[in-house]
């Protein structure tokens, strides 16, 4: 799998993940419910370390998740993938357009995220 993967803009594609399997989705979440700060997309054992600012998509490889930076005594990861049922789905769409960053899933089930304020606002379609 490729391992360098890293974007830094207002529009874009990512088709290196495109056809691969999502083994996890973990979310930092922010002070309003259904808003996130950052999240971590796990794919075949490589992560990436996704977050929206200044209307751009930021996207870089990382060795996952880390607690001790991203959250506060007590809080823990928000499991996208177990609370909408996508694990083990394969990516049909990841993209940024408009403001809003689109991971669409083989299933039908699409994130759509987008920046509001400091956080990202997710929505679900299905």
């Amino acid at each position: 799998m490729e391992k360098v993967i890293s974007r830094q803009h207002s529009e874009t594609e990512i088709p290196e993940i495109v056809g691969k399997t999502c083994d996890s989705i973990l979310a930092v979440g922010g002070s309003i419910i259904g808003n996130i700060l950052i999240f971590y997309v796990s794919l075949g054992g490589m992560w990436l370390r996704i977050f929206l600012d200044a209307g751009a998509l930021f996207v870089d490889v990382c060795e996952g998740p880390d607690p001790e930076d991203d959250l506060d005594d007590g809080e823990k990861y928000l499991d996208l993938i177990t609370i909408y049922g996508l694990k083990k789905e394969e990516i049909s769409v990841a993209s940024m357009k408009d403001g809003v960053f689109r991971l669409g899933f083989k299933s039908g089930v699409e994130m759509q995220f987008k920046q509001k304020g400091e956080e990202t606002e997710l929505r679900i379609i299905k």
